[in-house]
């Protein structure tokens, strides 16, 4: 499936914005010059790993669902009992819900948000 394929990479752009956010953080914090002095402020990492995220999503969501519709016709309703649907329906969900607080002010205990304050 197409639909998963680009829904992977753009989630996995995600990820590596996230490392590299965290890397720029660190150099930052600790006043250090070298590589991390070349990345991009932590501002536009941010975008980047908000706004793959918000691209993979959808198309993670389209592969899960034509993929079961796919194998519910060949393998029946035991299909769905299988640990890794189970364990691929409980990271859309948990997704999901990153996805839903990215416009909250703070993180569930009051610490920073998780996403950017600006999706301009």
């Amino acid at each position: 499936m197409r639909s998963s394929f680009a829904g992977y990479a753009a989630l996995f752009l995600s990820f590596v914005a996230s490392i590299v956010y965290l890397l720029q953080e660190r150099g930052l914090k600790s006043k250090s010059s070298g590589t991390i002095s070349r990345l991009p402020a932590l501002e536009v990492i941010d975008q980047i790993g908000y706004r793959a995220l918000i691209l993979g999503f959808p198309f993670m969501t389209v592969g899960l669902v034509a993929g079961s519709v796919v194998a519910q016709a060949q393998f029946g309703a035991t299909f769905f009992l299988d640990p890794k649907i189970l364990l691929s329906l409980l990271m859309w969900r948990s997704t999901c819900y990153c996805c839903s607080r990215a416009g909250t002010q703070d993180g569930a205990d009051g610490g920073p948000r998780s996403f950017p304050a600006s999706r301009s």
